[in-house]
């Protein structure tokens, strides 16, 4: 049972961890009380639960990145060449447009 003096809430362990698994497994680990018996199993699944997520997300968002190409008909640099490349060809374009033609 966890009790907050100031508002005088008390919560079960199980609804805390409910709420907010990671920040209360990284808060028993850093107090220490990980190897104990109720928090061993508990906490060894949560974070590896957490590290799978965070891959997931990092290679989603990076294949979703690398997908794009182009964006309202232009095209979408990928490196920071590939952007300067495309500038040096869109000022030479806007160059050869804005010349007056004989």
């Amino acid at each position: 049972m966890l009790s907050i003096e100031e508002s005088s809430i008390s919560w079960e362990l199980s609804e805390v961890k409910e709420l907010h698994p990671l920040g209360i497994a990284e808060y028993n680990a850093s107090m220490g009380i990980d190897h104990k018996p109720g928090f061993n199993s508990w906490i060894l699944h949560t974070m590896k639960k957490c590290d799978v997520i965070i891959i997931l997300v990092k290679k989603s968002n990076t294949q979703l990145y690398l997908k794009y190409t182009h964006k309202f008909g232009i095209k979408c640099p990928k490196t920071v060449e590939d952007a300067l490349e495309l500038n040096f060809r869109m000022t030479i374009l806007c160059g050869q447009m804005l010349l007056p033609r004989r």
